[in-house]
């Protein structure tokens, strides 16, 4: 990992910063830095859903790759931010920050979350540009037994 401030630039100075409604998503490819396809860059096809900086307009169609790895791969040590490939597989929408490279759209040092749903507020704001995503509620389980057991020995 590099310094947080690293990343911190690399989210407000982004051109783009977009929230995706996820179309289709591919594996990385085999290769010899990663013969397992287990990380590598997974494309990314989406169509824009919301703006919240930049020329991207809603209904745009847009194509990238996020950095992505499953939880097993043995991935190299640095700056990268690595995306769980199996989440990111099942995403339905992203936000991120993007800069445009040689005519392509390229996530901004890796600056991309997987969110719960469009919304017109995003999810990464200011000052830093952090991204605050809620966690889902965990779902209250059936058994009243474990439920009992649960209450009495709360989580701390």
């Amino acid at each position: 990992m590099l310094p947080p401030y690293v990343y911190e630039e690399a989210r407000m100075s982004a051109t783009e910063h977009i929230q995706v409604e996820v179309l289709q998503v591919a594996r990385p490819a085999v290769s010899p830095y990663s013969p397992d396809g287990d990380h590598g860059q997974c494309r990314v096809d989406g169509r824009v859903a919301q703006v919240f900086r930049g020329r991207l307009r809603v209904g745009d169609t847009v194509v990238f790759e996020v950095s992505c790895a499953t939880r097993d791969a043995r991935i190299p040590a640095g700056g990268t931010i690595w995306t769980d490939m199996d989440a990111l597989m099942r995403a339905r929408v992203l936000e991120g920050f993007f800069n445009r490279e040689g005519g392509r759209l390229a996530v901004a040092r890796d600056q991309i979350s997987i969110v719960p749903s469009v919304r017109a507020v995003a999810y990464c704001g200011p000052p830093s540009g952090a991204c605050v995503v809620p966690t889902p509620p965990k779902p209250a389980n059936p058994n009243p037994l474990v439920a009992w057991w649960e209450s009495i020995f709360a989580k701390r």
